[in-house]
């Protein structure tokens, strides 16, 4: 066994995974698709605490960590689009 971790996920019926979907149909102009990555990421650490995580990026996983790993420009402005978008739209803790 080279790494072990413990799963994570949030729910994709969570406001967060709502709100998330709406940006990036706004920006990409369709929903995405929820789905669960079998590699080991930070979201874990923030589930295991109750807070929604989600893995969402602008390169392509069939070339990921790669010898020839490339994100397109235009994606990765697409992407931050979203982001920003995401930022301004979720609903932040009460004294937060």
């Amino acid at each position: 066994m080279l790494q072990r971790a413990p799963s994570a996920g949030t729910d994709p019926e969570h406001p967060a995974a709502a709100v998330l979907a709406r940006c990036v149909e706004q920006v990409e102009g369709a929903a995405p698709v929820f789905a669960l990555c079998p590699g080991t990421l930070e979201i874990r650490w923030y589930a295991q605490l109750g807070i929604p995580a989600f893995a969402y990026g602008a390169g392509g996983l069939d070339v990921a960590h790669g010898p020839h790993e490339f994100i397109d420009e235009a994606a990765m402005r697409r992407c931050a689009a979203v982001y920003a978008l995401f930022a301004g739209a979720i609903e932040r803790p009460k004294g937060g």
